[in-house]
């Protein structure tokens, strides 16, 4: 009966191939579980390891690892693999370099072509800013440039 069952079914695992003779037999079950308790402490020890979702043990590092693991699962990051990771933090601050550079270098001459637009929608027609900085109230009265500007009005 036993070379009829292993050629039914033959075994791949070894786990399984220990407990098959057992299982296929009619014995009590204390046979079956020493066999399951024999083989459970030859078995590899369970992978992925999760040692890095541990916390360590100095303030700081706990501090450290609290925000890493905020980041992680506010962006649904221990989710991916290493390489995707990587692939994907590699990407952000690609662009946030880039909007950041952007930002920086050109903003300035933005500024001072949306200020010259503002001018021009105000008033009709691109001026003396000395109108738009009177308008706004940030001459002082007293100056020759307001006399000046209050004679052209």
């Amino acid at each position: 009966m036993r070379n009829l069952n292993q050629a039914l079914l033959p075994p791949t695992n070894p786990f399984l191939s220990s407990l098959l003779p057992l299982l296929l037999e009619p014995t009590n079950n204390t046979n079956i579980m020493s066999a399951m308790t024999m083989t459970t402490q030859q078995l590899p020890p369970a992978k992925p390891d999760h040692a890095f979702t541990r916390p360590p043990k100095s303030k700081l590092g706990i501090f450290l690892w609290r925000r890493r693991m905020w980041f992680e699962s506010t962006f649904v990051l221990s989710m991916l693999e290493p390489w995707e990771k990587i692939l994907l933090l590699t990407t952000f601050a690609l662009l946030f370099f880039l909007v950041f550079t952007g930002v920086f270098k050109y903003m300035p001459q933005h500024l001072v072509v949306m200020r010259r637009r503002a001018i021009y929608y105000l008033w009709g027609q691109e001026g003396d800013e000395r109108i738009l900085w009177q308008w706004l109230g940030l001459v002082a009265e007293n100056s020759t440039a307001s006399a000046l500007l209050r004679k052209e009005l």
